[in-house]
This record gives structure tokens, sequence and C-alpha cells, in this order.
């Protein structure tokens, strides 16, 4: 289950909960040839429920990047932590930040955390979600683009043109 949830406590948690799970519905359970298969497709629930729940209570910041996921210029501007004012100014950017990616779709949020917060490759998360690699980067690159917008418009950031 490790290799599924990529974090050993998680993969404990998930074991521990699926087999309390089985064991409460066991009756349920109409074919007995069927078991494994049955209590593997309750921890595979169970995970993605579990999951879900990590991703919507986490309290990680997340980094500033853009199109190419590359880190943006003014991040710079945004860590001067010198002054109060410059403090107060990256807790509400975070914020912001935070609430973007909470308007994202679930699916989308999911992608963005595993990708970014828990810095799982593609394939890792190709192989957690069952979605097809490319998939998951058009819908990563879809989704940041998205949060990037709507950050740029909070931070006053205008597009540079080059006939400017």
């Amino acid at each position: 289950m490790k290799i599924i949830t990529q974090d050993e406590e998680l993969a404990k948690d998930v074991t521990q909960e699926a087999f309390l799970k089985a064991y409460k519905n066991i009756s349920n359970l109409k074919n007995k040839n069927k078991f494994g298969q049955w209590v593997f497709t309750i921890a595979l629930n169970v995970k993605n429920d579990m999951l879900r729940e990590k991703i919507n209570n986490r309290n990680n910041t997340i980094s500033l990047f853009d199109k190419d996921g590359k880190m943006q210029d003014y991040i710079i501007e945004l860590t001067d932590f010198n002054t109060p004012e410059k403090s107060y100014e990256y807790i509400e950017t975070i914020q912001e930040l935070r609430k973007y990616i909470k308007e994202l779709s679930i699916e989308e949020r999911e992608i963005i955390i595993l990708r970014y917060l828990d810095k799982l490759t593609y394939e890792q998360i190709s192989e957690q979600t069952n979605v097809k690699e490319s998939t998951l980067r058009v819908k990563a690159l879809r989704a940041k683009a998205k949060i990037l917008n709507k950050l740029k418009g909070y931070l006053g950031v205008k597009e540079h043109n080059s006939n400017d």
C-alpha cells in the first residue's frame, strides 16, 4: 500500500481502516472466492477518501509558479520579511493562493497538491489516480494557469508586451 500512497504512515492507516471495514462488513461479501479483490477494492476506496481528506486539510504553503512551473520573478519581493508589512502581505498572498486552489475542481486540486506539495512525478500520480500522464500534465497546466491568472490579478502584475 505504501507504493500507492507514497506515505508509510498513511499506508498503515489505510491498511488498518480497510481491514476494519472489511471485518465489519464481511456479511456483505457474497462470493467468498473474491475476498482478496473485495478487500483490495475497500482499501482503494479508503485510500482515495484519506488522500482527499489529506488534501482538503493541508496547511502547507505552495510555491508561486508560472505556466512552466518556474518560480515567479516577484517571489523575492514577497519573501522580504524585514518589515511587518511584508510579512502581512506574504500571509495574505498565501491565503489568496489557498483560496484559488480550493476553487479548483477536486481533480485539479488533487493533481496540484500531489505534484507540487507531495512532489510526486506525473508517473506516480498516474499510478495513484489511474489517469494517463499526458492527461495529468494538461490538467496541471490548466490548473496552474487558472491559479496564476487569479494570483497575477491579486498582486497587480501586468503582462509584459514585447512592443513596450
